[in-house]
């Protein structure tokens, strides 16, 4: 995998890296997860061609590398807000009721910006009025949190789109054990 991104922040230089070329790349299993159970396109949607070690997931090794991916890894994306789309990495850092969502910044000595998981509500695609023209619209998510504005993301291609919709709909709905009525909710981009 290309490094579209470097995240930035604490420890995820490079986190679409694999250091062991046997190691399972857990960002192209889920993204092959998505393009064969969740309905995202195929590689011609953006995405570079797969380096490392892919496997076809199962439903449940969909969550569990999906939820260890974005603890240890995070995810690389760009940040949208006041007509910049900034390179950051959502992670998730804590456990239970102190879960949050965070996401770094390039300045020195910035505060990792952070919200708790329990208060995002959803994950949705939803185009933004004040995007740059060059940006798809399918790769853009909002994501729902209580008491505030969304926090505006860009995936890099629509197959990280429904990767990252999909990841966080099983994080944020435990309640939903069924994985194929969480599948059938999965907002298609």
């Amino acid at each position: 995998m290309s490094s579209w991104l470097s995240c930035v922040g604490t420890e995820c230089l490079n986190c679409n890296l694999t250091d062991d070329p046997d190691e399972m790349d857990p960002f192209d299993s889920l993204r092959l997860y998505a393009r064969v159970h969740l309905g995202a396109p195929d590689l011609d949607d953006g995405d570079d061609v797969p380096t490392g070690n892919v496997r076809n997931l199962t439903d449940d090794e969909f969550k569990s590398v999906f939820k260890h991916t974005i603890e240890r890894r995070g995810w690389p994306v760009l940040k949208y807000g006041k007509g910049k789309a900034l390179k950051r990495c959502l992670k998730v850092e804590g456990a239970g009721d102190d879960a949050h969502l965070s996401w770094g910044s390039k300045k020195e000595g910035a505060a990792t910006k952070q919200v708790k998981v329990a208060e995002i509500h959803d994950v949705v695609n939803a185009a933004f009025d004040d995007a740059p023209p060059n940006m798809d619209p399918a790769c853009m998510l909002c994501f729902n949190i209580s008491n505030r504005a969304g926090l505006k993301i860009i995936a890099h291609s629509k197959t990280d789109a429904t990767v990252l919709i999909h990841g966080f709909k099983l994080l944020t709905e435990p309640k939903n054990a069924d994985i194929d009525q969480i599948r059938a909710k999965a907002i298609m981009v």
